[in-house]
C-alpha cells in the first residue's frame, strides 16, 4: 500500500501500523512478516499508477464525458429493467431510456459518461462478449 496524501491506519494480526508521510510504502506479503514502512521507489510508483489509474482509450467513464454506449433496445420496458439489473450485477451502471423511432417507442439501455469515443468502444468490446450483444453503437450524450 502506498500512501499519496493524508493518513492510513493499518491493522494486521493485531497490530497497528500508521502511514503519515506521502509517499510511504508498507507491504505485508500473504503469509510473511510485515517489511519495514519506507518511501516509495519513484519508478515502481509510475509502474503501478499505470496498473491502477484509469488509461485514456481503455473506458474511462467520469460525471461529465460526452459519450454515450447504447447497448440495446427493448420493445417493452421489462426486458430492459431486466437488461439493466443483469448489467449492474456486473458492475455497470445502465439506464433506460424511452425514445420514439418511427412512431414505435424503445426502451433503450445505456451507459453514458463516456470521456471518448474510444473508451466507449472499448467498453462496448468487454460488454459485447460478456452479454452476447449484438451491435452496441455510440453516440454523444444527451
Amino acid at each position: 500500500m502506498v500512501l499519496l496524501e493524508g493518513v492510513i491506519s493499518i491493522e494486521r494480526e493485531g497490530e497497528t501500523y500508521e502511514l503519515d508521510t506521502p509517499l510511504s510504502l508498507f507491504m505485508a506479503p500473504r503469509g510473511q512478516p510485515v517489511e519495514a514502512i519506507g518511501p516509495v521507489d519513484g519508478d515502481y510508483l509510475a509502474v503501478w499508477a499505470q496498473e491502477t489509474e484509469p488509461q485514456a482509450g481503455q473506458g474511462v467513464n467520469s460525471m461529465d464525458g460526452q459519450h454515450q454506449l447504447n447497448l440495446a433496445s427493448f420493445a417493452g420496458d421489462a426486458l430492459a429493467r431486466d437488461f439493466v439489473r443483469r448489467l449492474a450485477a456486473a458492475g455497470y451502471g445502465a439506464v433506460v431510456e424511452r425514445v420514439s423511432v418511427d412512431d414505435r417507442d424503445w426502451w433503450r439501455v445505456g451507459i453514458s459518461g463516456f470521456d471518448s469515443v474510444d473508451d466507449a468502444a472499448y467498453a462496448a468490446d468487454a460488454l459485447r462478449e460478456a452479454f452476447s450483444m449484438v451491435s452496441p453503437w455510440i453516440s454523444k450524450s444527451n
